[in-house]
């Protein structure tokens, strides 16, 4: 990407006023985030998290991270690297949408950084937690089991032999080896199954 000089215009009273290279756009004025790790954290929040690219700046107050629009408190910064804190979201009962792991990093006197589509932090919830089962505690054998649309459940563990799963959120795969035995799995509006990614696929084995 080189430097961009658009033609910017002012329009007033019908008429277009061009205003050339008042406005330049700079790859190294840019900033720019590549990479996070962790990939996925608890919905409960409390993950430190690493965002590395070009940060262009190493003050801790000219920095905002948020994820899926929730605060991720700055801890760190570096030229290269952001560390935060992941906060906690709402149970899955009172949010209005599916948590996407949409990044968002301000820089003041930068603005909004470029994410890139591998840059992600995704707030799930464990199949081993017992917060995500509420008092029914985990799942038993013979169970039939909802992912409601607000919900990423992360399979951690392999569970006992259920009847039957409908996805209508996110059930995704730990890279861990995992037997899932389950007569039926469903995925409807919109749901997903996932089970590692084309650019970080899984490295252990999973059994349906």
């Amino acid at each position: 990407i080189e430097n961009i000089s658009p033609e910017v215009q002012i329009q007033a009273f019908g008429d277009s006023f061009p205003l050339q290279n008042l406005v330049t756009y700079s790859q190294d004025n840019t900033p720019l985030i590549t990479k996070v790790d962790p990939k996925f954290g608890p919905s409960i929040g409390g993950t430190t998290i690493r965002l590395t690219g070009q940060i262009l700046t190493t003050n801790i107050n000219d920095v905002q991270v948020s994820i899926d629009g929730i605060v991720c408190q700055v801890t760190q910064v570096t030229d290269s690297e952001i560390t935060c804190l992941s906060g906690a979201l709402p149970l899955p009962s009172q949010r209005s949408d599916s948590p996407i792991g949409k990044i968002q990093v301000s820089i003041q006197n930068f603005g909004q950084a470029i994410i890139s589509p591998d840059a992600k932090f995704l707030y799930v919830d464990s199949w081993s937690d017992l917060n995500t089962w509420g008092a029914q505690g985990l799942p038993l054998n013979g169970d039939n089991i909802n992912v409601p649309k607000t919900m990423n459940l992360l399979v951690d563990i392999s569970p006992p032999q259920l009847s039957g799963i409908t996805v209508e959120g996110a059930l995704i795969f730990d890279d861990k080896s995992i037997v899932f035995d389950c007569d039926y799995i469903i995925v409807q509006n919109n749901g997903s199954l996932q089970i590692g990614t084309e650019t970080d696929p899984i490295q252990t084995s999973v059994t349906l």
